[in-house]
């Protein structure tokens, strides 16, 4: 059994740390072509991070990383348009008016080819996935932007006679990952290339996990819906609040686990998730009871922040409510799947 992050291709740098610290290893799946962010070695290198590729009969030609870097150059020509912009039409007809003729025939020659040539339904599941991290990067990025503008703000107090108007300004600014960077549109495409491409690493009991909230919450809204026993516990999400401890040195955070009996309860944590499938009823019992335990086992003061786990169980859902697009969603059904975000301690 493995924790495998989905449908994400890369995990940042500040959760990687944090996810390998409570779960011990990571396996990330990685579209062919894909340079890994350098970040991600040393976890590899000993061993905290496995990296999946598709089948070798998935493999594209080089061709592929011709066509990003003409999808790159022309988001950047076109200042109008953005990543998601361009996911969104990736099965369309066209671009429009101002889109370059090769990526047009580009994505004709994908949408109109015979869905079962797996070799050009790769090519789309791999742009697909390429495009999904340049835009979950941008959003990263703006995030951390905006995170050490507010961090600057004290800076600012006196310097400039309108202080007062930019700290408002800033103040007022929400933070980028409370805006949605993909649709439910998106989501399905992606999750349709993710499954096309490493659906077949999955092995039964395996884990998944996303650091995207808002693809938890459709997925969570989703199954509620679609649930076909209503008393299921799938309809609750399981929180844990775990002290980030990371950066403390080694010896004080050994300390602290074993004063608080760390280690023991994350154990325990950890056997009832990827023990689930056995006893469903069981386990999700068990880790509903050990969230409460949670909360009270670790002082405020133990941490700067925490690493906030979600869980949720993707127990059977009706396929009727699924539409075409959504049918893929079904393979998730007896899955467990883990949302993980960083919190201040008073989160």
């Amino acid at each position: 059994m493995s924790l495998m992050l989905f449908p994400h291709s890369f995990v940042p740098q500040i959760l990687q740390k944090r996810i390998v610290d409570i779960f011990g290893q990571l396996t990330i799946c990685y579209p062919w072509f894909l340079e890994s962010p350098s970040f991600m070695q040393e976890g590899i290198d000993d061993g905290h991070i496995k990296i999946l590729f598709p089948p070798e009969e998935l493999k594209p030609s080089e061709r592929i990383q011709k066509m990003i870097v003409e999808y790159h150059q022309w988001i950047k020509r076109n200042q109008g348009w953005k990543y998601a912009g361009v996911l969104q039409n990736e099965l369309a007809e066209n671009y429009g008016e101002n889109a370059t003729w090769e990526i047009r025939q580009a994505l004709r020659q994908i949408s109109n080819n015979d869905q079962d040539n797996n070799k050009e339904m790769a090519l789309k599941w791999h742009i697909i996935l390429h495009l999904a991290k340049a835009i979950e990067e941008q959003r990263l990025e703006a995030e951390a932007a905006l995170n050490k503008i507010r961090h600057m703000r004290p800076l600012l107090d006196g310097s400039v006679e309108e202080a007062g108007d930019i700290h408002q300004l800033v103040g007022d600014l929400s933070p980028f990952e409370q805006e949605p960077s993909f649709t439910h549109f998106h989501f399905t495409q992606i999750s349709e290339a993710w499954f096309g491409l490493f659906g077949d690493y999955l092995r039964e009991g395996d884990t998944l996990l996303t650091f995207n909230r808002h693809f938890m919450e459709y997925l969570s809204e989703k199954w509620d819906d679609l649930c076909i026993d209503e008393k299921s516990l799938n309809r609750q999400i399981i929180p844990f609040k775990i002290p980030d401890l990371t950066h403390l040195p080694q010896g004080e955070q050994t300390a602290l686990r074993q004063k608080y009996h760390m280690n023991t309860r994350l154990e325990r944590m950890k056997d009832l998730i990827f023990d689930l499938e056995g006893n469903p009823a069981r386990n999700l019992a068990g880790l509903d009871a050990l969230s409460d335990e949670f909360i009270g086992a670790f002082p405020m003061d133990i941490s700067r922040r925490n690493v906030m786990i979600h869980l949720k169980y993707l127990s059977p859902i009706s396929g009727q409510g699924l539409s075409k697009g959504e049918a893929v969603l079904q393979n998730l059904s007896h899955r467990t799947l883990l949302f993980v975000e960083l919190n201040p301690k008073n989160g």
